[in-house]
């Protein structure tokens, strides 16, 4: 079989596959983050109520990406499936900081229930980055990272999910991360 692939000169690269999840802010722009990254372009999308699936392909490494909708309580489900994460990103709306307590209640379950014996990386993306009126250092206090530092590493890159501003940096970063 291999003298056959190598005849028609096929290279077989098996796929890294990276289970990253997403939360933050209701209204945010974690659906259309998402969509830029697999398509390049805006959709039209509606709130999230509930989860999201998304399969995002990087050169050798696919990203399975799971979305929990910014508001909605799904703390039950959410412990249980932590332990099959191996990053996470994290979605603010870089012009309101409001919705503190459920991003920090998140983030808590994802690292007391997240069994990955390294260090984690985080990517945080500031969306609405046209609209913003916060510093990196408040953010970072706003989300509470810091907490985390034994467990993550963090990055923040301010994004734009309609024109795709910082998209395209912050999705090469992930890759280096696992690549």
């Amino acid at each position: 079989m291999g003298q056959l692939l190598s005849y028609f000169n096929i290279n077989y690269v098996k796929k890294k596959i990276i289970k990253l999840l997403m939360i933050g802010d209701q209204s945010s722009g974690k659906t259309s983050i998402i969509n830029q990254w697999k398509h390049n372009t805006i959709l039209h999308t509606l709130p999230n109520h509930g989860i999201d699936f998304a399969n995002i392909n990087c050169n050798n490494v696919e990203f399975q990406i799971t979305d929990f909708s910014g508001k909605i309580n799904l703390n039950l489900l959410f412990s249980h499936c932590m332990v099959i994460y191996e990053g996470l990103i994290i979605v603010i709306d870089s012009s309101t900081l409001q919705e503190k307590d459920l991003l920090s209640s998140k983030l808590n379950i994802f690292f007391n229930k997240n069994q990955q014996q390294k260090i984690c990386p985080v990517l945080i993306l500031a969306n609405k980055c046209d609209k913003n009126k916060y510093q990196e250092d408040e953010i970072i206090n706003y989300i509470g990272i810091q907490k985390y530092r034994n467990k993550a590493y963090h990055i923040i890159f301010y994004t734009n999910c309609f024109s795709g501003e910082g998209l395209s940096e912050s999705l090469l970063w992930l890759y280096g991360q696992y690549s």
